[in-house]
């Protein structure tokens, strides 16, 4: 998301609604920190679930 986020401010810039240096700045600092909370609430959650439920993570063997 940080990419999208980069090409928002150039359009922003580009319309003269926004400064490029303060919109790639800010807009990538806040996707950044987004994107680690993402990945921390992920790592919670699916701990929790293999914690309560193993059965649906478990990985099946391929025996013939």
């Amino acid at each position: 998301m940080i990419l999208p986020a980069i090409a928002l401010s150039f359009e922003l810039w580009l319309a003269g609604t926004f400064p490029l240096k303060q919109g790639v700045l800010l807009m990538g600092t806040f996707q950044g920190v987004a994107g680690i909370g993402e990945g921390l609430i992920t790592v919670v959650v699916f701990g929790a679930i293999i914690t309560a439920r193993p059965d649906i993570v478990q990985e099946e063997s391929h025996k013939k």
